[in-house]
């Protein structure tokens, strides 16, 4: 039993180290394909966005951050995370702000702007990802109860799996820029797989800790998780759909059927995320009240046995 309780110790560190070193290696080959012209190393298609500067920088952070929690550097680990999460954060502030702090070409002269509103800026989606995953690295490394630590780390990661895989689902629905947020540059292909490397990394360590805290074999924030991952497609697929909707209507007369078909994807969307929630929900707590029935049995084999031997004894 301990022999397999070390393997499985041994495959979740190696799942960590390659979910967190992968985005890293992508990144350093996008930042070389920068400095040396070679559009193949920074984009995936001719036809796709290609991957910004500061987009690469960020996951590089990011994973030096992940990799250093794991060999228990916490400053190192914090530092870096915040550099990151600064970054995305002056970059949301350009877009909803209509400002520009020279943040987007301080590095590197952008030379490719396919689909790019604003040269060298990551999408707005793509900020928002980097702000939700180096919060919760940080989050990994503060004194936060570890409980609710690990419920909001398996939140915000399935919030980034949700967006990233919304944009890359995105490329094969359309190539067309509609599917950005709100108008603003879309999410390059391999920053959305880079994204859903850095939830599943996330999502593991939330999962390894939860399950050694509770005993279970799943954790007790799962309802959650899988509520919100649903939703966030469900929101994500109608403002999608709804992007679609407009660029028809300026090339035809509006259809009202359209507009009835999007409010009916989107509730039934919600209608779905709750009835899982609430399943999945009753679910963990039978397995719960079973545990601890377990547990109370145990106790109670226990003391009967004790008190069997002290009547043999007299």
């Amino acid at each position: 039993m301990c022999a397999k309780n070390n393997k499985l110790f041994q495959f979740q560190n190696l799942l960590s180290y390659l979910f967190a070193s992968l985005p890293l290696t992508v990144a350093i080959s996008v930042l070389i394909g920068w400095y040396t012209n070679n559009p193949q190393l920074i984009q995936v298609s001719v036809k796709f966005v290609a991957m910004q500067f500061n987009t690469a920088l960020c996951f590089i952070l990011s994973a030096v951050s992940a990799l250093a929690y794991l060999q228990k550097k916490i400053s190192i680990s914090f530092i870096t995370a915040g550099l990151s999460f600064c970054i995305a954060a002056l970059t949301l502030m350009q877009y909803f702000f209509n400002l520009d702090l020279q943040v987007d070409e301080f590095f590197m002269q952008h030379y490719i702007t396919v689909e790019t509103q604003y040269p060298g800026r990551m999408a707005a989606s793509t900020g928002v990802c980097f702000l939700l995953v180096n919060s919760a690295l940080i989050v990994l490394v503060t004194s936060i109860k570890e409980q609710n630590r690990f419920k909001l780390l398996g939140i915000i990661a399935s919030l980034v799996l949700g967006i990233s895989i919304v944009n890359l689902a995105a490329y094969q629905i359309s190539p067309k820029a509609e599917y950005g947020w709100g108008g603003f540059s879309r999410m390059a292909v391999h920053t959305a797989i880079g994204f859903m490397l850095n939830a599943l990394f996330i999502l593991l360590i939330a999962w390894k800790h939860s399950i050694r805290l509770n005993y279970q074999s799943s954790p007790d924030w799962l309802p959650y998780v899988l509520a919100i991952w649903v939703n966030t497609m469900t929101v994500c697929l109608w403002l999608a759909l709804d992007a679609h909707e407009r660029k028809l209507s300026n090339l035809y007369a509006a259809d009202p059927e359209l507009n009835l078909l999007n409010s009916v994807f989107f509730v039934f969307g919600v209608l779905l995320s709750i009835a899982l929630f609430i399943a999945s929900n009753a679910q963990q707590k039978a397995r719960r009240r079973e545990f601890e029935i377990d547990l109370i049995n145990q106790k109670l084999n226990l003391e009967i046995k004790q008190r069997q031997r002290v009547i043999l004894l007299t």
